[in-house]
């Protein structure tokens, strides 16, 4: 009895194990199923999953996310008119993207958002320029906001979004 995988092999040394041989002893039968398992298990491909959402689209819900959590109906009339629609990001107000289309900054200030920020902020990964202030937001700054790229200064997150800060 030949053990490979079930996509015939994957590189490493094949074992042959005879039918007699459990019978006599030579592997103990529990043995010799962990090692088969564990050859199988080192011959398998890795499966990564794949994210079904396109990185601008995470990227159209986060600021959907925003607008839904700070009262986007009542923003100032200079912000709200393009947000919700299904034009490309860098047509949507205060939204700035990069060459990839991927949000890099958020100039929203002085748009009289209310409210707290949502978590999906974090799924702006790529975003580098964040600026809030003179709204009326309240509440923590979400920890998934580490995800994107102002987490190397969470002090200047603290500085840019809200005027004064409160918890």
């Amino acid at each position: 009895m030949r053990i490979q995988s079930r996509h015939g092999g994957c590189g490493l040394a094949r074992r042959h194990v005879r039918p007699g041989m459990l019978r006599r002893g030579v592997l103990p039968g529990a043995i010799a199923l962990l090692v088969a398992v564990a050859w199988v298990a080192a011959c398998e491909d890795p499966v990564v999953p794949e994210d079904p959402i396109d990185p601008i689209e995470r990227d159209r819900a986060a600021l959907v996310a925003l607008y839904e959590a700070t009262d986007g109906e009542n923003w100032s009339p200079r912000f709200g008119r393009t947000w919700l629609s299904r034009a490309a990001l860098e047509h949507w107000d205060g939204v700035s993207v990069g060459s990839d289309g991927r949000v890099e900054a958020l100039d929203l200030s002085r748009g009289r958002l209310r409210g707290t920020l949502p978590p999906e902020l974090g799924d702006l990964t790529r975003l580098k320029s964040l600026n809030l202030r003179f709204n009326d937001l309240t509440g923590p700054i979400p920890p998934e906001m580490m995800r994107t790229a102002l987490s190397y200064d969470m002090s200047m997150i603290y500085k840019t979004i809200c005027r004064p800060c409160t918890t």
